[in-house]
């Protein structure tokens, strides 16, 4: 998706979240038996909360529990609103994760992988996932060309496309809820038995494309529909969307000078 569109739509989420706190700070001014400075001290809990990584407001409620009224029997239903507030709050900034990536230019053979399928496994590269923040960093483990990110789906199985011919290419997989690109080379100089031989044994972990020279992409797109069934979440006719990683190439095979073209898409789990 791109920027304009994940700007738009992460403003639109705090105009929900502004609303949902009117409504939590109101209940905490009007809730029962409680006194200014504790009004005031459940604020400063509410406050605190909504500082943290993870805003969890459940102290909050239990902070309320000590000044309700045990007779009024519907204590669940008059702190909804705080729980309406803590799951916007927990939705802040949530479509930056559906946000493109810019493109990156690669030359050379590529392997698009999750990036724990490269790791040495030897035992002096026993704490290698953690050194690279499991796959995030891979610069600690002298991997400088690469790109990486989240599937949004977890582990999934994916076949990559010639964007020209429809034929499928290759296939990959996710281990660690990750997809990366990388240059081979680079992947065999920090693990010599990263060898195509032993790619082709594991060929459905890894896409190898020979002798590529162009850019590459992290691509989010939307897909939607409606229901066609019942279950105990939704009714048939009810809409559906979510949102599909795609690793997309455009570039040419620098030796016989060939485009090469390509696009991946989740086909199984």
């Amino acid at each position: 998706m791109t920027r304009e569109w994940v700007v738009r739509k992460n403003r639109e989420q705090e105009d929900k979240i502004a609303v949902a706190r009117i409504k939590a700070v109101d209940l905490i001014q009007t809730f029962p038996g409680m006194s200014d400075d504790q009004r005031k001290k459940v604020m400063e809990r509410l406050e605190k909360a909504e500082r943290a990584n993870y805003p969890y407001l459940t102290t909050v409620k239990f902070d309320l529990l000590d000044y309700y009224d045990w007779q009024d029997g519907v204590f669940s239903q008059r702190v909804a609103v705080i729980d309406d507030y803590e799951r916007e709050l927990m939705q802040r900034n949530m479509y930056s994760r559906y946000e493109d990536s810019a493109p990156k230019h690669f030359d050379g053979d590529i392997v698009i992988t999750d990036p724990c399928y490269v790791l040495d496994h030897g035992e002096k590269h026993q704490d290698d996932w953690k050194k690279c923040d499991y796959g995030s960093e891979m610069e600690a483990l002298g991997i400088t060309t690469y790109m990486t990110r989240d599937t949004l789906y977890g582990d999934w199985g994916c076949t990559t496309y010639n964007s020209d011919t429809k034929e499928p290419i290759g296939h990959f997989c996710a281990d660690a809820g990750l997809v990366s690109v990388f240059l081979l080379g680079e992947v065999q100089a920090y693990n010599p038995e990263y060898t195509e031989e032993y790619l082709r044994s594991k060929e459905w972990t890894a896409t190898l494309i020979k002798d590529f020279k162009g850019e590459i992409q992290f691509v989010v797109e939307r897909e939607a529909g409606t229901y066609e069934y019942d279950t105990q979440y939704w009714k048939a006719g009810d809409p559906w969307e979510e949102y599909v990683v795609r690793v997309i190439g455009h570039g040419v095979n620098k030796v016989t000078g060939e485009p090469i073209n390509f696009i991946t898409s989740q086909t199984g789990l």
